[in-house]
């Protein structure tokens, strides 16, 4: 059986304790998505862009160490056929979720902007991976990445059509660990520069630095938020070229940095919530399903204070992750790459 888009042979328990870090942080992003419309809270808004800013581009770059099994196998169908039909039951799951509650929404599988696109994404990056793990020129044709990331916002019809413009807005940091290892080699770098608690101290200086920001420039940030979702055009988001190249630049350095940070302050041993990282897949499928009915329910109204409501948040989504974190239900997602293969 082929585990979801995690490759066995590439675990380790820092890479768990990152992928659970960052499952927490999507769960509870997606909360906030629809707290911060109902709720004129500073706060909520800061922890929700802070968290969009790199939670998606550091899964991605994850993914793209966790993918390199797959070019070992020589590729396999089973696995491109698996997200392919994960994609269009978590789509239809949410349609229908939404029609139970009482939600108008939209239906269509060749549009996707949220998060059932993470899926899609997938797709292209293993369909691409037996071309790229041939090439030698690795340098090369992550420079070209970036160049592509920062030219498609000038494509004025860039859009959710099939979570393309996504997918190549943060390509770069698929091929960044899928070539580089960051996870495993470069950041041994630090150690011999300082200590690991130094480093760590630093790396978390950084992260709180960047939510400062976002708390004193947040009218600015905010009118980046299309440049975080990866899938609207500069002319959409009301930049001139220079201005959208300047931002895009500064927007991927920043990331990149937030992951390396962000990757080297998660504990590198195994603990107790060390498993949740090779089921996430679960989680990111299942909680979609539950915050509908969550906010059906309206706990919010009870709460007068944006601190409360914010803490309320954070102990709903990571008890979230820990209950779809069961493994019934990882190998329920699992089965979705289990397709047999015919032999002749």
């Amino acid at each position: 059986m082929i585990k979801q888009q995690d490759d066995v042979e590439y675990r380790n328990s820092q890479v768990d304790n990152y992928k659970t870090f960052l499952i927490f942080l999507v769960v509870l992003g997606h909360f906030l998505i629809q707290l911060r419309l109902l709720l004129a809270s500073d706060i909520i808004t800061v922890v929700y862009y802070w968290i969009y800013l790199f939670h998606m581009p550091a899964f991605i770059f994850i993914s793209g160490y966790l993918s390199k099994g797959y070019a070992k196998r020589g590729g396999d169908f089973r696995k491109l056929l698996g997200f392919l039909v994960l994609y269009v039951i978590f789509k239809l799951l949410i349609y229908t979720i939404n029609q139970m509650m009482g939600n108008t929404v939209s239906f269509s599988l060749f549009y996707e902007k949220g998060a059932p696109w993470y899926l899609l994404a997938m797709f292209w990056y293993y369909l691409l991976i037996p071309v790229i793990s041939k090439l030698n020129s690795r340098l090369l044709l992550i420079v070209a990445s970036v160049l592509t990331t920062m030219l498609i916002p000038f494509y004025d019809g860039a859009n959710s059509f099939l979570a393309l413009t996504k997918t190549i807005n943060f390509l770069p940091f698929f091929l960044l660990e899928y070539y580089y290892d960051c996870t495993k080699e470069r950041l041994k770098v630090l150690h011999e520069l300082m200590s690991r608690k130094i480093s760590k101290f630093l790396s978390w200086a950084f992260l709180v630095l960047i939510a400062l920001m976002v708390y004193l420039q947040l009218d600015t940030v905010k009118s980046l938020e299309g440049l975080m979702y990866g899938d609207k055009s500069f002319g959409t988001l009301g930049f001139s070229s220079a201005e959208g190249i300047c931002i895009k630049l500064l927007y991927l350095i920043i990331v990149t940095l937030m992951i390396i940070c962000s990757l080297y302050s998660v504990p590198f041993n195994t603990n107790i919530l060390s498993y949740i990282g090779s089921r996430t897949l679960a989680v990111y499928i299942g909680h979609i399903l539950l915050r509908p009915i969550i906010f059906k329910a309206d706990p919010f109204s009870y709460m007068n204070n944006d601190i409360i409501i914010l803490v309320f948040v954070c102990i709903i989504s990571f008890a979230e992750v820990i209950l779809l974190s069961w493994k019934p239900f990882s190998i329920i997602c699992n089965s979705a790459f289990s397709f047999k293969k015919n032999h002749q």
